[in-house]
């Protein structure tokens, strides 16, 4: 599945990626503003993030299913990014990194004036 959002509004659209046919377009994700970082996926979720640092996570699936939202005391420009079985996210006070229990200690230690969150 390709997942897209209309300029830097919160209504993603979900297409097959081999046909192009539309699964669906220009769903509102309530409660997200401004996006101007690409969503990303792993897991079987996407992940978007506003400016504002609300995240939001929605199923990979060909239904629309909003499955969490958070939020970040921070602001985002950058797009997440998933290496080594965690999430990073740049804000623009702090890198996050956000992983499961037991993940490596590097990933939680990216740089100096870093937090980690941890599910």
């Amino acid at each position: 599945r390709l997942y897209f959002l209309d300029r830097f509004k919160a209504t993603l659209s979900c297409h097959d990626l081999k046909t192009g046919q539309a699964h669906f377009t220009e769903q509102r994700i309530e409660g997200l503003g401004n996006v101007y970082a690409s969503p990303v996926g792993a897991a079987g979720r996407i992940y978007i993030l506003d400016r504002t640092g609300i995240g939001a996570v929605i199923r990979n699936s060909e239904k629309f299913e909003l499955l969490a939202q958070n939020k970040l005391d921070d602001t985002f420009d950058a797009s997440p990014v998933i290496a080594g079985g965690a999430l990073y996210l740049r804000g623009h006070k702090h890198l996050y990194c956000v992983s499961q229990t037991g993940a490596p200690k590097a990933a939680s230690s990216a740089s100096s004036g870093s937090r980690s969150a941890r599910r």
